[in-house]
């Protein structure tokens, strides 16, 4: 891959093939025994789950799996050249004890991870999503509202934006979850603020006809 830019046509498709390497090393790790399987993802033989140029891996939390999840790592790099981000990369643990957890981030260099885990952007929670957990949702509307908001953008520029770039945000989490209701209307004054004042803030009494005209 070398001498390849990102932007090439042929880029997405050697790094779809280079990510089955990777997942071949995973699953052959397991299937010999020196990848322990989480519970609960034995049955499945589930040890990985990946889209694009991200990654999940699933293991037991032992420093025998870390250490050989780091020699994959390792070894994945040594044959493709592609690093593992250690900025980007985070470690979630569950009922270990502090002993055990503070040995597994030593050997792996790894940041300490916080719930709920975000796949894609989007919290990943078996439950119903709490007001707080869809902040990052509205966070990321607003900075792209703001992003927008020194342009001269005309009604139905706006209107465009809307639709294609926020409703696309908030559809990838209604794809996933249903949202609180209080979500959903911070979402809609988000929208209605952008479109008729070109700010994120609030635009009561603005609307210059009723949004079902609109829509």
């Amino acid at each position: 891959m070398k001498g390849l830019r990102q932007g090439d046509p042929l880029s997405p498709y050697l790094f779809v093939m280079a990510i089955q390497v990777l997942s071949r090393l995973l699953d052959n790790a397991a299937d010999k025994g020196l990848l322990e399987y989480r519970p609960f993802c034995k049955s499945v033989k589930l040890t990985h789950w990946g889209f694009a140029d991200d990654l999940l891996v699933f293991l037991k939390g032992s420093t025998d799996s870390s250490r050989v999840i780091l020699g994959i790592f390792d070894r994945f790099y040594k044959m493709l050249g592609l690093k593992l981000n250690l900025a980007k990369t985070e470690l979630y643990c569950g009922g270990l004890t502090k002993d055990v957890r503070q040995e597994i981030f030593h050997i792996s260099g790894f940041k300490v991870g916080s719930l709920p885990v975000r796949y894609l952007g989007v919290p990943l929670v078996s439950g119903r999503l709490t007001d707080r957990e869809c902040r990052p949702l509205i966070e990321r509307i607003t900075a792209r509202i703001e992003g927008w908001a020194h342009k001269k953008l005309s009604y139905a520029g706006r209107l465009q934006l809307i639709k294609s770039v926020i409703h696309s945000l908030a559809n990838l989490w209604c794809a996933a979850f249903i949202l609180p209701k209080k979500v959903t209307r911070a979402v809609e004054r988000k929208c209605r603020a952008f479109l008729w004042k070109g700010t994120s803030r609030d635009a009561k009494g603005l609307c210059a006809c009723p949004s079902q005209k609109v829509d």
